[in-house]
Order: C-alpha cells, then sequence, then structure tokens
C-alpha cells in the first residue's frame, strides 16, 4: 500500500510518509516510540503534531469564527469587551502559537478601536457645531468646520502627530490585554508554545524515572493557574487604564451606542464569513477528536485509551 501511494501519490507525499506513524502501532508492526524516533524525537513529533492542527485551523478561518463568536457571548461593554478578548486570545493561544493569535487578534481590535472613536470624534464634533451655532451668526460655515470629516482633514494636512498618533489609555489596555493573554494561554497546553515541549523533552531525558510529563498532567497544573493569572491581569489593566475601583470620573466615556456598534460590527464580521463550510465543519471534529486524544492518552487518573490499544 505504502509503495502504491509512493507511485500514484494518490495523496500527498507528506502524508504518505507519516502514515507509519499511525499504522505500525494499531497493527501491532512497531511502538509508537520505536516509529518516532526514527523520524524525530517524541517530543519534537508531538509539536509537528500541533503545528499541523494549528495550520488546519488557520487555513480555514475558523479561529477567527470562534474569535468572533465568543466576543459576542461576553458582551460589548468596555469590561467585558475587554474580557472578551483576553479569552479569546487565551482559548487561541492554547492551541495556536503565541505569535500567529497576537497576529490574528490585532486587526481585530484595531477595527473595534476604529469603530469607537470614529463613533466619539463624530458625537464630539456634532456637540461643538451645535454648541457653535447658537454664538455664530453664520451656522453653515460652523458647522463646516467642526464637521469631523473636515476635522479630521485638517489635523491631517497640519501634521498634529501627537493628536494623530498617541495612544490613549483604552488602546494601550486592549494591545496589553491581548499580549499577556497570548503569554499566558500559551502556557495553559504542553502544544501551546515550543518551551512546554522544550520542558518535556529536558524532564524526559533527566529524570527517566520519574513520572513523565503528559498533556492531561500539564492542563491539570496550569490551566488553573492560567485562569487565574489572565483574569489577574484583566483586573490590574481596568485599574490601571480604565478607571476601575476609582469611580466613574476615571473611566472612559463608553455609552450604550458605542456598545451597539461594536456588537453590530463583530456581527457584521461573522456574516462576512458566512455558514460554517464542509472545511471549518471537518476541521473543528478532527481539533476536539484531537484534543481529547491527548487528554486521555495517560491521563493518570483513569486508565487510558493507550492502556486499551498496546504500543502507542
Amino acid at each position: 500500500m505504502m509503495s502504491a501511494y509512493w507511485m500514484t501519490e494518490a495523496i500527498p507525499l507528506p502524508v504518505t510518509s507519516l502514515l507509519p506513524v499511525v499504522l505500525f502501532p494499531l497493527l501491532g508492526v512497531l511502538g509508537t516510540e520505536e516509529v518516532c524516533i526514527q523520524y524525530l524525537k517524541e517530543t519534537n513529533m508531538m509539536f509537528i503534531g500541533g503545528l499541523i492542527v494549528a495550520i488546519a485551523v488557520e487555513n480555514c478561518n475558523l479561529h477567527k469564527r470562534i474569535a468572533l463568536s465568543i466576543i459576542l457571548l461576553t458582551g460589548t461593554s468596555p469590561m467585558r469587551l475587554m474580557f472578551g478578548f483576553m479569552i479569546t486570545t487565551m482559548v487561541l493561544s492554547m492551541w495556536i502559537s503565541n505569535t500567529a493569535t497576537t497576529a490574528m487578534m490585532v486587526p481585530i481590535v484595531q477595527a473595534v478601536l476604529d469603530e469607537l472613536k470614529a463613533h466619539t470624534d463624530f458625537e464630539n464634533g456634532r456637540r461643538v457645531s451645535q454648541l457653535t451655532s447658537l454664538n455664530t451668526a453664520d451656522s453653515d460655515q460652523a458647522s463646516g468646520i467642526f464637521d469631523p470629516e473636515t476635522r479630521r482633514k485638517s489635523l491631517c494636512r497640519t501634521g498634529d502627530l501627537d493628536t494623530m498618533t498617541r495612544p490613549d489609555p483604552e488602546t494601550i489596555c486592549y494591545y496589553l490585554g491581548i499580549a499577556y493573554a497570548s503569554n499566558l494561554g500559551g502556557a495553559g497546553t504542553l502544544t501551546g508554545t515550543g518551551t512546554n515541549l522544550t520542558f518535556k523533552g529536558l524532564w524526559d531525558s533527566l529524570f527517566p524515572h520519574a513520572d513523565g510529563v503528559n498533556f492531561a498532567s500539564w492542563m491539570l497544573f496550569n490551566v488553573p493557574l492560567m485562569l487565574v493569572n489572565v483574569f489577574a491581569s484583566w483586573l490590574w489593566l481596568q485599574f490601571l487604564f480604565m478607571g476601575l475601583f476609582r469611580g466613574k470620573k476615571a473611566r472612559p466615556n463608553f455609552n450604550k451606542d458605542q456598545a451597539l456598534l461594536v456588537k453590530d460590527m463583530v456581527r457584521e464580521r461573522v456574516k462576512e464569513l458566512g455558514a460554517m463550510s464542509f472545511d471549518e465543519g471537518c476541521t473543528l471534529a478532527l481539533f476536539i477528536a484531537v484534543v481529547l486524544l491527548w487528554f486521555f492518552r495517560e491521563p493518570e487518573f483513569i486508565p487510558g485509551w493507550a492502556d486499551i490499544i498496546p504500543g502507542v
């Protein structure tokens, strides 16, 4: 069969080359450890497996659908929106590399901030125009001066760099939250980042007779700490930049109209993705299956499927 696959290329050659890793243990030819060592060390093989799953999720845009859905569920008030962004980044970073997760989340955050800024500028311009029209005879000219689009173009012409480029506290808060959540989420699973697998490889080589580090034991130890740290980071950023526990005056001006604006924008992004495709459905099913197989291979607190199938 392998020879036929090599010659006909009925399936991609990289897939054909990895078939022995799956088939030999199931057919009782060789155990998983003996097969994997012919390719790479066990830790590196697990890293490649996680990378393949992550690439599949990114390729079909499943990660974007998951991110937008979580944001809609958490809400669009300032605190909930920030919490939703951090939870979304944390969840994705558990399975995708920290860098890729951050790179995916930044455009979403930027789009939300741009919508909020545009709405705020429009409201400020409208209020100023109304006040000016009461004290100016030529109301048309005054409203033109304070029109948001006219004012924006004027700022661009005059080169007011401080106004145009200096981030406000809310922007800093959102971007720092994404960075913190990405790093913390990567610590939640064994495949979350390369350093976790490096630790597993060092542990197995330095302490061969000790209890090994597996997917289940890693998650049971790290996921609670990850959740506590993400929540603590969210609280700290809210206190530092969003005025939490410091009274209403210290909080940013964020009204219900802006919350509805953000919700509508996120819903529009979800509509742009369309209905879940066949690729997304298959990838989601395989992703869930892979996670369950990783977790229940040798969970230690109950017999795993590796005890039922010898050699894997």
